[in-house]
Order: C-alpha cells, then sequence, then structure tokens
C-alpha cells in the first residue's frame, strides 16, 4: 500500500509541476505578444517559452506512461476501500 500510495503522490506532484510549466510558457507567450519582436529581449523570451513547451511534452510523455498503472492503482484502492465499507456495514447490520 505505501508503494501505491508514493506511487500516487509521484503522479500528483508531476502533473502539478506540468501545471506550472504550462502557466508559465502561457505568460511567456503573452508576455510575447505585448512586446514588439525588435527588442533585444524578446529572442530570448522566445528561447525560454519553448523550453518549457519541450519539458511540458516530456513531463506529459512521462505521465501518459505511467497512467495505465496509476489507473491500477486507483482501482485496487477503490476496490479495498468498497470491500472495507462491504465489512463495516456487515457488522453494523448483524
Amino acid at each position: 500500500m505505501a508503494a501505491d500510495v508514493t506511487a500516487l503522490k509521484a503522479a500528483q506532484d508531476l502533473l502539478g509541476q506540468l501545471h506550472d510549466y504550462e502557466t508559465l510558457a502561457a505568460w511567456g507567450r503573452d508576455a510575447q505578444a505585448s512586446l514588439p519582436p525588435v527588442l533585444a529581449t524578446w529572442p530570448q523570451l522566445n528561447s525560454l517559452v519553448h523550453a518549457l513547451e519541450d519539458e511540458c511534452r516530456q513531463m506529459h510523455a512521462r505521465y501518459l506512461r505511467d497512467r495505465t498503472r496509476l489507473i491500477a492503482i486507483a482501482d485496487r484502492l477503490g476496490a479495498d476501500q468498497s470491500a472495507a465499507r462491504d465489512r463495516a456495514s456487515s457488522r453494523h447490520a448483524g
């Protein structure tokens, strides 16, 4: 059970980091759109946005690779919870 919880927490951390990177990349794109492209900082901002987008793609791919295992863990934990509720109900009913 501890390994399952660790795997789910790691996936949650990954998704949180992915969201943060996506938000930062969107902010960068918005900043790019508001600046004239002749500014010296525009190419640096462009590089940053591309690096963030590349990192987002890598994190998304990592999540997709783990997705089937995570669903199996969630299903198993859900079944365990359901079985525990059934046992508790039968004790109270009897």
